[in-house]
């Protein structure tokens, strides 16, 4: 198993405050913008571990703890998989509604490869868990209407301009396909992405 922690001493793992979920269940975030704000934190605390050439693998609202500052700090590297290291012999743990489905592993087939996409995947499903007020579900693939945004609804889009509710729509499907290659590709990509929403909602 890759030892992220040696392998990145300068990223500084606390236990925090405060993790995501305990965000979420206090009601902590207020409008769209600090949805949004929240997942680039986020990502700037993944930033590092992906210039290390490592992937996470385990990012969930219970992995993500914020400092009395509001700092992003990623814990739980049990999962921790250096990039080019060989997953045929390795099956990390799924977490359902958050992991990735190219980690979910078959006996009777080769693994499919992984890279950052899988990670992204797991940051936009934190994404969906904020704006939806649940963890993506396998069915919703099938039926986008079960979860699909508008702006009608009580939520962070209510009031939203149309423009903003279907580019937001469009940032779920992408950064949750199923297939990794249709995903955001890394994440100066995604973070584009979530700047481009921002600026949407402040029009």
């Amino acid at each position: 198993m890759a030892n992220l922690k040696s392998a990145l001493p300068d990223i500084a793992v606390s236990q925090g405050s405060k993790t995501l979920s305990d965000k979420i269940a206090n009601g902590d975030f207020l409008n769209f913008a600090s949805v949004c704000e929240c997942i680039v934190k986020i990502l700037e605390a993944l930033k590092p571990i992906h210039e290390k050439g490592f992937l996470h693998l385990g990012i969930s609202p219970d992995t993500v703890r914020f400092s009395d500052a509001g700092v992003a700090q990623l814990t739980g590297f049990t999962e921790a998989f250096r990039m080019g290291d060989d997953f045929q012999n390795w099956a990390p743990a799924f977490q359902a509604g958050y992991s990735a489905r190219e980690l979910i592993r078959h006996p009777l087939t080769k693994p499919l490869s992984i890279n950052c996409a899988a990670d992204l995947y797991s940051v936009t499903a934190i994404f969906f868990r904020l704006l939806v007020g649940r963890a993506p579900k396998d069915d919703d693939w099938s039926d986008r209407g079960k979860w699909r945004l508008d702006n009608s609804k009580k939520g962070y889009l209510k009031g939203a301009s149309g423009d903003l509710v279907e580019e937001t729509n469009d940032f779920l499907r992408k950064g949750l396909s199923l297939t990794a290659a249709r995903r955001f590709s890394d994440i100066g990509e995604m973070r584009k992405g979530l700047e481009k929403l921002i600026r949407q909602g402040q029009k």
